[in-house]
C-alpha cells in the first residue's frame, strides 16, 4: 500500500484492487539525452526551460538553462534521480544534470492529473533502498515493483488514480481555506509599509549581488553529547526537553530530545540537516542542540544565543 493518508479518503485506498507491475512494464526508461555539469552551465532564475537535477526540492528543478533544443527530454514524463531516488513529474520538455533517468509512460492515458499517484508510488517503491548510484542501475530501476490499483481486469485503474487525487487535491483546498478564515488571513490586507516594499521592488530599485557564506554566516562550534538522545513522536517527557538537529529532513531536522546538562543551546539560528549530497536549511526561532550530521550557522554581525550548560 502507499501508505496511510490522515483523511476520509483512506477508506477508497483499503477498499480499492491493488496489483504490483514492474517498472518497465508501465515506463520506458530513458537516459538524458545530454548531461549538462551544474558547474559549466549558466543557470537562471527564470526561463523557457527547467534545469532538473538530483534535488528532493522545488520539484527537481534548479533553474533555467539555455541549450540547443536538440538535447531537450520529454515532457509529460517522471524524472528520477539517481542516488537519492526522488521522482518528479515534469509537464514540459527539460534539460538534465548528471544521473538523471526518463521515465515516458507507455499508456498515453498518464497525464498531470494522474502522475502525482505514480511518482508517490515510485518513491515509496525506493523508498528502503540505500543511498547510493548501484542502487538505481537502470536494470534494477526496470526491474523494480511498485503498487497501483487495478480494474476487475487487473489493469491500471486510471479512473480510480485521476478521481483519488482530484478528490484529494479538493479535500486540502478545502483544509486550507478553512485554516486561512480561522487565522484572519482568508482576507488579508497588505499594511502600508508592505505595500511600499513591494513597490520598490517591483520598480526595480532593489540592486542584489552574490556572497559568499562565510563573509556573512560562521558556523558555530558545539559539543557532542555523551549520551543517546531518545525518539519521542508528540512531546518531550522527563528530562529529555531539548530538540535535537539530526541529519533528518522531517520536522525542520528536529526529531529527538536530549537533557540540557552539559548540552550545547541554540536558538535563532539557521540550521542546516545534512543528508547525502542534498541540503535545506531553517531558521530555528526556539532553543536546540546539534545531535550529529548537522551544523548551525549564525549571522556575523549581530549577537547570536548561545549557551553552554
Amino acid at each position: 500500500m502507499l501508505g496511510k493518508i490522515d483523511s476520509p479518503l483512506d477508506k477508497k485506498l483499503l477498499e480499492v484492487k491493488w496489483g504490483e507491475f514492474k517498472l518497465k512494464d508501465v515506463f520506458i526508461v530513458q537516459s538524458y539525452q545530454k548531461r549538462f555539469d551544474a558547474n559549466k552551465v549558466h543557470i537562471l532564475s527564470s526561463g523557457k526551460y527547467p534545469y532538473i537535477v538530483r534535488t528532493a526540492q522545488n520539484n527537481g528543478q534548479r533553474g533555467f538553462i539555455e541549450e540547443d533544443i536538440v538535447y531537450l527530454n520529454d515532457g509529460n514524463t517522471i524524472s528520477f534521480g539517481q542516488d537519492t531516488a526522488t521522482a518528479f513529474y515534469q509537464k514540459q520538455p527539460y534539460f538534465t544534470g548528471d544521473k538523471i533517468k526518463v521515465l515516458k509512460a507507455k499508456d498515453n492515458r498518464f497525464n498531470r492529473s494522474n502522475a502525482l499517484f505514480f511518482s508517490t508510488a515510485i518513491t515509496k517503491a525506493f523508498s528502503t533502498f540505500a543511498w547510493g548510484q548501484s542502487s538505481f542501475s537502470e536494470e534494477i530501476l526496470k526491474q523494480q515493483t511498485i503498487q497501483l490499483p487495478i480494474t476487475v481486469d487487473g489493469e491500471i485503474n486510471f479512473d480510480f488514480i485521476s478521481s483519488f487525487i482530484a478528490e484529494l487535491e479538493a479535500e486540502r483546498i478545502k483544509e486550507l481555506e478553512a485554516y486561512l478564515k480561522v487565522t484572519g488571513f482568508n482576507n488579508y490586507e497588505l499594511t502600508k509599509e508592505e505595500q511600499d516594499s513591494l513597490a520598490v521592488i517591483e520598480a526595480k530599485n532593489v540592486q542584489w549581488r552574490e556572497f559568499k557564506m562565510e563573509e556573512l554566516f560562521e558556523k558555530i562550534s558545539t559539543i557532542k553529547l555523551p549520551y543517546k538522545a531518545k525518539e519521542l513522536p508528540e512531546k518531550a517527557t522527563d528530562n529529555f526537553v531539548l530538540p535535537c538537529l539530526t541529519s533528518s529532513f522531517k520536522n525542520q531536522g528536529l526529531n529527538y530530545y536530549a537533557p540540557k546538562d552539559g548540552a550545547t543551546i541554540l536558538k535563532d539560528v539557521i540550521s542546516i540537516p545534512s543528508n547525502s549530497d542534498v541540503y535545506r536549511a531553517y531558521f530555528q526561532s526556539k532553543e536546540f542542540t546539534v545531535l550529529s550530521d548537522a551544523y548551525a550557522i549564525r549571522w556575523k554581525d549581530k549577537s547570536t544565543h548561545v549557551t553552554q550548560n
